[in-house]
């Protein structure tokens, strides 16, 4: 039986375990509160994720290390660390600017849209 395992990372971010047969489940990504006195914050409970990541599959499973690698050091390879906008190709935008009305234009002539 083959399996997909999807990574949504971050402290927010979720695990999916879609098998052959089409049964899925997912789950949050385990955190843990660390508390101070300069305040609280969440960090991954690794031993956690790697519990869940690993019962799901074999835990020799390249994506499963690769996975346990980026959770331990928080680094993301396939992600970038900046924000990126998606742009749609050129034949998009002139398609969708000829369906814009202009401005003074008729309500008729929105709701044609």
């Amino acid at each position: 039986m083959s399996l997909i395992l999807g990574i949504d990372p971050g402290l927010d971010g979720a695990l999916a375990v879609l098998d052959s047969r089409g049964s899925w489940t997912v789950h949050d990504t385990p955190t843990l509160t660390i508390k101070s006195a300069r305040g609280s914050r969440r960090v991954y409970a690794v031993s956690s994720l790697t519990r869940l990541v690993t019962s799901a599959m074999s835990c020799d499973a390249p994506a499963v290390v690769r996975a346990g690698h980026c959770v331990e050091t928080d680094r993301w390879p396939s992600y970038p660390s900046r924000v990126c906008w998606a742009e749609p190709p050129a034949w998009a935008v002139t398609q969708f600017v000829a369906r814009v009305p202009v401005l003074g234009s008729t309500a008729d002539t929105v709701e044609a849209l």
